[in-house]
Parts: C-alpha cells; structure tokens; sequence
C-alpha cells in the first residue's frame, strides 16, 4: 500500500475548480465543470478502489493465515492445556497456579536466552571494537610516519623554494640592470651575434661539404688499394708461373701431385686410369672400379667391380658379407641407367661403401664379445621398396638377397643360451646408420627362463629411440639393454 499516493488538492489549479454553487440560487453546470469535477475526483476514486481491493486481499490472506494458525494450534497443543480446557472449574482453579509457574518459567527462559544473546552480541561488539581500535592504532603510527615524512619534505621543499626565489630575484636585478643599460649598445651586440651565428652556420655547411668530400676520397683510395692488391697479386703469380716455367716445373709437379695424393688420401679414391673409352678407380686400396666408356660417356651396364686382395696376413671376419655387398654394388651401378655420369656413379659407391663399413664396425663390436654369424637370405622379387629411381631400377634390385645377423649370447651365471637375428635388407644394410630404426630382429631362447618377445621388443623400442650421435655400438648396447629386463 506504501506504493499507492493520491495527488494533494493543493496541486490542482484553483482555476481548474468549478465554483460552488448555493443551495439558494441554482445555475446551469456547463459541461466543461463536469469534466474538471471528474479529473479532480477520479483519481481519489481510483486509489479508494486499490486500497479496498488491497485490504480485501489482506482480510482473506490474515483469514487463511488464522486458520492454519487454529490448526497448528489444535495439533500442538499440550495435553496439559487440553486437559485444562476441558475440565470443570474445581480443576481449573487448582491448575491454574501451575500455569502461572509454567508461565514465569517460560518468560524466565526466554529472558534468559535473550540475555545470552544479549551476552555473545556486546562480546562480539567488543573484538570488533578491539579489533577496530587496533586498526585505528596503526593507521595513527602510519599516518605519523607520512606526517613526519611530509614535514621533512616540507623542509627540503621550503629550502629550495628559498633557493628558487633567490636565483629569481637576482635573476630580476640581472634583468634591471640590463634594462638600465644603454639599448644601442645592447641592439649591436645583438645585431652581431645574428652575424657571427650566420657565418658559423656557413661554416658548417662547408666542415660538412668537405666531410663528405674526405669520405668518398676515403671510398676512392679504398678502392684503389684493393685494385693495387689485385694487381700486384696477378703480377706476383705471373712471376711464379714465369719461375716455375723457368727453373722450377718439377718441383711444381711433384708439389701437385702430393696435393693429388692428400686428395686421394681424404676422399679415399684413387683414379688409376681416365680415358676417352675407360676410366678405372681404386677406393681405399680394397675395391678396383673398371667403367667402360665410350667418348667418356659410362656403359653402365659393363661396369665391373673386383675386390682386392687385403694387405698382410689379415682375415675377412665376414666374407660371405663381403661377396654380398660386392655383387649387391655391380647390380645396383648397372641398373642405374644409361645416362649416368662417372660422377654419379662414384657418389653413389662412396655412400654405399661408407654405410657398409659403418654396418661392419656394428658387427666387429659384437663379435668382441658374443659370436657372430652371417646367413644370406635370398629374395623373390618382392621385397621391400628400395626407393630406386626407376621402375627397371626397382626390378633388378628387388632380388637383391638380404642377410640375417645371428648373435649367439650365453650367460653361464643364469645357464641361459639366446639367438638374436637381427634382419638387414637392402633399404637397411645399403643406407645404415640413416636407416637403422628400420632394423627388424627375432629372439629364440635355447636354453633359459626369458620370454623372447620382450627381448625383441626391449631391442626393436632402443632402435627406434636412438639418435645419430648414439649410433656407435647401438646393436651391441640394444642388446645388453635387453637382456636385464627380461
């Protein structure tokens, strides 16, 4: 009901009333009064038909309410007051100073917990009074601190304002004085500085034209050294080749031919022999190379590749290897097509011929201390893409056989003997260490607990974890870390 207002009578215009008429002289109302009496009284008509219907509402509600409160009433009410209410008046007068007691008690208990509320209310009113009063004590030491600070800076402040207004006031008599001064002299003084700070700028302008003019001579006499260092430089090879023609030719080849010989030395490749029709090759003193040619155009298909014999007394650990990768190296050259260069054909021995011995430094370390067996294991034409450049390519190089590394290791401590085989095919063997992840293996346990399949496994995760600086032994440390987990 707080929402409902009516317009005071005050707030309508004593214009907009009709005036009164007398109960002794009647007049005609015009209409326009009636109008005015209308928006005059329907607003009080309005608000006296909310507030009915409001009050009506409230009536049912408080109703409703009441009942319900009956209801508890009936359902909650002790025994002893049923009893009460229901007996005579003889029972009632003797109940009766039992219901005063009961009434006091309950007035009591309520007092009783209103005053310990009353209690835990002052106490909590009182640590947050302490506790404000503790905040109060240290904003006061806080606001001392900026107060004593302010002061101090108050003071530094008031010396430099002292200062500042001493450098004013003579600044002030500097000004006076001058103003005292004879102007005419002060107008030529004036008049000459313009004309001095005119003939410095001249001068700057000069000071920087000849700056640039030193810095492109600089440019120039540069410039002119290193054509003088050329020059002299092609007269004094001039002079040595004169020399050289002169006196010294043989010291010259011999000079050139131990360059060769460093070359041979580096790229360990020999050439024995060039010509228009053959060029033969010697790589590393074990393999002799015979290319035919035909106007130094390589016939590939007539390449031929010996295996010298091994200086000394010294023993192929792995010969059957060797027999394989020499007839694997003649059938790759010669399905490499006919517009293969020399060149080419002796970039791709190098890479082939440095994995191999890379592959048989890995076997040499396992064979210091677990026997190693070769077995060649032929192919069927299908065999695993060797990414060759040609479909002929590819045909010819997939009966290339691949090879089985049988390592024989034996623990007498745990009375265990292991086959580990490891399977190189020729994407394997041909492009090690590159191609290492791709090692396959099987295990075979002969004699002892250990279950093969984590063997192969344990083995085939380290491969395929190892990067290029862990390649030195990488077979030998797969296998010794296979073998504790089993």
């Amino acid at each position: 009901m707080e929402h409902l207002v009516a317009p005071r009578r005050s707030s309508i215009h004593p214009s907009l009333l009709a005036s009164s008429a007398t109960s002794d002289h009647v007049q005609d109302i015009p209409l326009a009064d009636y109008v005015v009496a209308m928006f005059v009284d329907l607003p009080h008509w309005t608000l006296y038909d909310e507030v009915s219907k409001d009050l009506q509402e409230r009536i049912e509600a408080f109703k409703e309410f009441y009942q319900k409160a009956e209801e508890d009433v009936k359902k909650d009410t002790p025994d002893l007051f049923r009893e009460f209410v229901e007996s005579d008046d003889s029972f009632k007068e003797a109940l009766l100073p039992h219901l005063n007691l009961l009434r006091v008690n309950e007035k009591a208990q309520v007092r009783s917990q209103w005053y310990d509320w009353k209690f835990h209310w002052v106490n909590e009113l009182l640590v947050t009074a302490e506790a404000g009063f503790n905040q109060l004590a240290v904003d006061a030491t806080f606001l001392e601190r900026i107060n004593k600070e302010s002061h101090d800076l108050l003071v530094t402040l008031r010396q430099e304002y002292g200062e500042v207004m001493a450098e004013l006031k003579k600044d002030e008599e500097e000004v006076t004085e001058i103003e005292s001064c004879d102007q005419q002299y002060l107008n030529e003084l004036k008049t000459s500085l313009a004309e001095q700070s005119a003939e410095l700028d001249v001068y700057r302008t000069d000071v920087s034209e000849a700056m640039a003019k030193l810095e492109r001579s600089n440019i120039r006499c540069a410039e002119l050294d290193e054509e003088q260092k050329e020059a002299q430089n092609a007269i004094a090879e001039c002079e040595r080749i004169i020399q050289i023609q002169n006196s010294s030719t043989k010291e010259e080849v011999f000079r050139l031919k131990d360059k060769l010989e460093g070359l041979h030395d580096l790229h360990l490749w020999k050439a024995t022999k060039i010509g228009a029709g053959m060029a033969q090759f010697l790589y590393a003193g074990r393999f002799s190379v015979l290319i035919p040619c035909v106007n130094f155009v390589p016939i590939v298909s007539r390449v031929t590749i010996d295996r010298l014999p091994l200086p000394g007394k010294r023993r192929d650990p792995f010969p059957t290897l060797s027999d394989l990768t020499l007839q694997t190296a003649v059938k790759w050259v010669r399905s490499m097509g006919d517009a293969t260069t020399n060149r080419e054909i002796v970039t791709f021995l190098s890479d082939y011929w440095t994995s191999i011995v890379q592959l048989r430094t890995q076997l040499n370390i396992i064979e210091t201390k677990y026997p190693v067996a070769i077995e060649i294991i032929p192919q069927d034409g299908t065999g695993e893409d060797l990414n060759a450049s040609t479909s002929s390519t590819s045909a010819v190089l997939a009966t290339v056989p691949s090879f089985k590394a049988t390592v024989k290791v034996v623990d007498l401590t745990v009375r265990s003997k292991i086959l580990i085989n490891f399977l190189f095919g020729f994407g394997v063997f041909a492009h090690w260490p590159m191609a290492s992840k791709r090692t396959n293996c099987t295990v075979e346990v002969a004699i002892g607990p250990f279950n093969p399949e984590n063997i192969r496994v344990s083995i085939t995760e380290y491969l395929s974890q190892i990067t290029q600086d862990q390649q030195h032994g990488c077979l030998l440390d797969a296998i010794e870390t296979a073998l504790p987990r089993s």
